[in-house]
């Protein structure tokens, strides 16, 4: 049961994440783990890389839902974002 715990929490987004406020490039800083959600702090348009295909460019409003998924990238062209690690 322990290791199901863990396993949840790992997919959820516990391994950590990276606050993001500039326009470089950003990529999971763990090996083996994924973005699996990126959370709009404030209005952003964000390019991501991953297993959701279309997804370039798309506006997010600062405070609402995440997209979720497994992303191996994430670039803001404007505003601030939480990119949160998962497996």
């Amino acid at each position: 049961m322990k290791r199901n715990e863990e396993l949840l929490h790992a997919s959820l987004g516990g391994e950590g994440g990276v606050y993001i406020t500039d326009t470089s490039e950003h990529t999971p800083s763990k090996v083996h783990t994924v973005f699996v959600g990126i959370q709009p702090i404030t209005d952003c348009v964000v390019t991501l890389v991953g297993n959701i295909s279309g997804i370039t460019s798309v506006s997010l409003i600062g405070g609402g839902a995440p997209i979720v998924g497994r992303y191996t990238s994430c670039t803001l062209a404007s505003g601030t974002a939480i990119a949160y690690e998962g497996l």
